[in-house]
């Protein structure tokens, strides 16, 4: 990609995941500005190493999209090592979007609810600006937890224990749910309590996320490799904890080359 050509950035999180055995819809929401960019072709391309496995014209274009059959999975190692690859056009340029992708059994579920936001803050849903729901929130703060988790060194499908995120993910949807409110609702003169209660709700996840630890199923064969020992969330070889608002190694937008 040339330093003249226009730069798209692509919204993924984390890497692509690919569940076997069942059809799989990726996706490639190629925008600029925050509008969407007018994808006049696109190809979509599965890889392990340097082999191909499947290379084939997205089924639609806005945004690029390709169903993955089960068929095409069915033989595949379950864990990381496949890259998928769109190749768009642009405008008459060409750019390519690479992705780290991993195979799985089973994707990690969240077990978290509006209701359970409710159940801390009874009027959060009054509250809400125009058009907002917790939902939002909580989608958010599972794709943070997720990439956390990955950022660790830890694949989020191999816990077998959903509910051992519960906390973490409920005290963080609360956190960025008030940390956007404390600039966007007047709470009264001099105060801010949406400030405090984003402060107290990321404080809280924090100290949570250091006592998050699950049953984990590393081979995928859909049994605990342990009845009894926990894998820890956090990485005894971390220096530094990301923050909430930190982007973990999947974190970021991805750039395209030509």
């Amino acid at each position: 990609m040339s330093t003249s050509d226009t730069t798209y950035s692509v919204g993924w999180y984390g890497p692509e995941l690919l569940q076997r055995n069942r059809a799989n819809s990726v996706t490639c929401p190629v925008e600029r500005s925050g509008v969407a960019a007018t994808v006049t072709a696109a190809t979509f391309t599965l890889k392990q190493g340097g082999a191909i496995l499947l290379s084939v014209a997205a089924d639609t274009l806005s945004p690029p999209t390709y169903a993955v059959s089960g068929a095409t999975l069915t033989s595949l190692s379950y864990g990381m090592g496949y890259t998928v690859e769109w190749a768009v056009a642009i405008g008459g340029v060409s750019y390519t979007f690479d992705r780290p992708c991993c195979v799985c059994r089973r994707a990690l579920f969240p077990v978290v609810k509006t209701s359970d936001l409710v159940d801390l803050h009874g009027t959060i849903t009054s509250l809400m600006p125009s058009g907002q729901t917790a939902q939002g929130w909580i989608d958010l703060a599972w794709k943070q937890i997720q990439r956390r988790i990955i950022a660790a060194g830890h694949l989020p499908q191999t816990n077998v224990e959903p509910d051992s995120l519960r906390d973490v993910h409920t005290y963080l949807a609360l956190h960025l749910m008030f940390t956007s409110w404390s600039t966007a609702l007047n709470s009264g003169a001099g105060t801010n309590r949406w400030a405090d209660l984003a402060k107290d709700y990321g404080e809280k996840y924090e100290r949570a996320w250091k006592g998050v630890a699950w049953l984990s199923d590393i081979g995928e064969d859909g049994v605990p490799d342990s009845t009894t020992n926990r894998k820890a969330a956090v990485n005894q070889y971390m220096t530094v904890e990301p923050r909430p608002h930190a982007a973990g190694a999947y974190g970021r937008s991805w750039g395209g080359r030509r």
